[in-house]
């Protein structure tokens, strides 16, 4: 086995050790040598003449004895130095390949590494930063090195990817938000027109409550891209937190409303489909739903219905949402299937769109309930039909103090002709002139203008008829008492008060 020598900084044997082994070794050889033939001659001249032939045998055994050992103590001496040489200049050139590597490495950390970073900047790929370095002879010629450096900029390149795809994300939300406020000032700014010019007399409750609805529409669009940027970083609670399990009614109600285009939504819950949702699983199943609403809306044409049904099926709870749209294409039928595909690895941030960050909210907020969401086929409306599964483990009973909705299908709000029309009540200014103001200060320029008192108070509605033969309810003073000891402290009783045993 070889044995490796020490050597010296410059990469040389120590100086101690050179030829050390195999001077003694030779010494001493010849020394026993020459011990042996003194001994031996000795001995052969002092013995009698009838053991000469035995003695000058015995000291040319012996002499042949030393020579064989001296030959094998030779040739081990020379292996060992050979070896030795052979240790000395693998040495030397370990060393040199090291001190070669060493260069490289810092050569890559100093002038290469530098350079994929502004080709990546140029949003070059990985393969052709690779080859354009190799075409210039701008790589390690060591192999391992080049690897190295092909990992490291691949791996570069996929971070680059990826952060490019988040801050991509946070454009496409940031976007949607300052457009959705956008639109709500100018909304805010056509609906309340009519109050500031004081048309009061033209606006009906049922103008009031369109508003207002227009307004929580808004709002509520605004709200789920911010649902979806939580859901796409893995925030732990994505909307508000829900102290009780919620009817799966009020949750379709909660993912229509959080659309625009809710007046083209129809939907219908069966009875035996009148469960709730964990608490936990609420805000998960809105915000799927309303993201699968949203997409039916938007590739559907705008004179069409979008129809929300709920249906119980052996694995879970069904919420399926169809439109009247052109269906899927193959190719973007598999692109939305691996989105929403629980069972295939989620797609990054470098592998997402603009358009495509709602489902992929959806998936991540479905995926935490082990919701599956599926698209298909709508044989029924001929367009696509995309489903959310609630599993049955997240699904409940809706409790006995909580009497469920009559089985009838709720339908959206009709428009505000078909509400009954209640004017708003009048000020004291449209029946009663208001009193003569004081007359203004002499003088030109501009005055301020002056505040008349009472004009913004209502006037009395007159009573009617059916107002005045309304009865009283026989409990009304027993209740009111009972909701004044509930909302008030009892007073401390004196010890000298009864008891309510010995008072009864």
């Amino acid at each position: 086995m070889p044995v490796l020598v020490p050597t010296s900084a410059t990469g040389a044997p120590a100086a101690r050790h050179r030829a050390a082994p195999h001077t003694t070794v030779t010494f001493r050889a010849l020394t026993a040598l020459a011990l042996v033939l003194i001994v031996g001659t000795a001995t052969w001249l002092s013995a009698p003449l009838a053991v000469w032939k035995a003695m000058a045998w015995c000291v040319a055994v012996a002499g042949a004895v030393v020579v064989v050992l001296v030959t094998v103590m030779e040739l081990r001496v020379a292996r060992i130095s050979r070896e030795r040489r052979e240790a000395n200049a693998r040495a030397a050139r370990l060393q040199g390949e090291v001190a070669r590597v060493r260069d490289e490495v810092r050569w890559v950390g100093a002038r290469l590494l530098p350079e994929v970073l502004r080709r990546l900047e140029q949003r070059e790929s990985a393969r052709t930063i690779m080859e354009r370095l190799d075409a210039e002879r701008a790589l390690p010629e060591d192999q391992e090195v080049r690897d190295l450096v092909e990992a490291v900029v691949t791996a570069v390149c996929r971070e680059r990817r990826e952060r490019d795809g988040a801050v991509d994300v946070l454009r496409t939300c940031a976007s949607g938000v300052q457009t959705g406020v956008t639109a709500l000032l100018a909304l805010l700014s056509d609906r309340a027109r009519p109050y500031q010019d004081g048309r009061l007399e033209v606006i009906t409750c049922a103008d009031v409550l369109e508003d207002f609805n227009a307004l929580d529409a808004r709002l509520s669009r605004l709200g789920r891209h911010s649902q979806a940027l939580l859901a796409l970083t893995d925030a732990r609670t994505v909307g508000r937190r829900w102290p009780r399990p919620i009817e799966v009614e009020r949750i379709v109600r909660a993912a229509v409303g959080q659309n625009e285009g809710h007046q083209r939504v129809r939907w219908s819950i069966p009875q035996d489909a009148r469960h709730a949702v964990h608490a936990r699983a609420v805000n998960a199943a809105i915000h799927t739903t309303s993201v699968l609403i949203d997409n039916a809306l938007r590739y559907s044409p705008p004179n069409t219905q979008v129809s929300v049904s709920v249906m119980p099926l052996a694995a879970g709870l069904s919420i399926r949402v169809e439109d009247s749209g052109l269906g899927l294409p193959p190719e973007t039928h598999e692109r939305v299937a691996r989105t929403v595909d629980l069972d295939r690895c989620p797609r990054t941030f470098a592998e997402l769109s603009g358009a495509q960050l709602g489902l992929a909210s959806a998936r991540k907020a479905a995926e935490r309930f082990s919701m599956r969401i599926a698209f298909g086929i709508s044989h029924r409306l001929g367009g696509t039909e995309a489903s959310v599964l609630i599993p049955w483990e997240w699904v409940t009973a809706v409790p006995a103090d909580r009497p469920s909705p009559p089985a009838a299908p709720p339908q959206q709000l009709p428009p505000a002709s078909e509400h009954p029309s209640h004017p708003l009540a009048l000020s004291h200014a449209d029946e009663h002139p208001p009193a003569a103001s004081p007359p203004p200060p002499s003088g030109s320029g501009l005055r301020l203008p002056v505040r008349r008192r009472g004009a913004t108070l209502p006037s009395p509605r007159p009573q009617t008829t059916a107002d005045a033969e309304v009865p009283l309810r026989p409990d009304t003073g027993r209740r009111m008492g009972a909701w004044r000891a509930a909302v008030r402290p009892a007073p401390p009783c004196s010890p000298s008060t009864d008891t309510p045993e010995t008072s009864a």
